[in-house]
């Protein structure tokens, strides 16, 4: 098994585990607060789920990989929310989300209709519309930190940490697709950010009590 082979697998259990225990912290709890966490890290899990049981059952079904990848770019509008409990999001902003959000989708589905180039541009639209949306988020958490004290302000830091090296996984994954030739190197870097990601998120938004 090779590095980037033992990343990927990390990056697959430490995402399923933490969608997990914020679904069941959700379940225990039941406030706002904790279902907007419990959709942010859902929507991460769904996508390594899936692969997961494909690999396990060596079954792939395209159209369950679709609702994998719609799930991810899902991802920043929960971040968003998780934003507004801290700063209010201008309104415009929203509203890009989601034409964003549903323009991935649909040209996601769309992409075997495409040219090479053409699937290629539109992987880069999605990306950049992912990376946007999590500096934004990642910017507000620092702005928060600024503002607050104690243990929210602890918990800001990780949260904007989150969100950034997320963007910094997506900016290197448009990199492998740009720079072939480079590919191993640019996905290590994104698997090592998905990992920071993953930790960083989990101290910000679900710390366990003794942390």
């Amino acid at each position: 098994m090779s590095a980037n082979d033992l990343f990927g697998l990390w990056v697959q259990v430490q995402f399923i585990l933490l969608g997990c225990l914020t679904l069941i912290d959700f379940i225990r709890h039941r406030d706002k607060t904790r279902l907007d966490i419990a959709l942010m890290f859902g929507s991460l899990a769904m996508l390594f789920l899936i692969q997961t049981l494909e690999e396990a059952t060596r079954v792939q079904l395209k159209w369950i990989d679709t609702i994998g990848i719609i799930a991810l770019i899902t991802q920043p509008i929960f971040m968003l929310r998780l934003v507004q409990y801290f700063r209010p999001v201008p309104t415009l902003l929203m509203r890009f989300a989601w034409i964003g959000l549903a323009v991935s989708s649909i040209a996601f589905i769309m992409a075997d209709y495409f040219s090479r180039t053409g699937a290629l541009i539109a992987l880069l639209a999605i990306i950049g519309y992912f990376v946007a949306l999590e500096g934004y988020a990642a910017l507000s958490f620092v702005r928060g930190v600024a503002e607050t004290s104690g243990s929210v302000r602890h918990r800001l830091r990780f949260a904007a940490a989150g969100s950034g090296l997320l963007a910094l996984a997506l900016l290197n994954l448009a990199f492998g697709g740009l720079i072939p030739d480079l590919a191993d190197i640019f996905t290590s870097i994104v698997l090592l950010a998905a990992i920071g990601s993953g930790l960083a998120f989990y101290v910000g938004f679900a710390p366990p009590r003794g942390l």
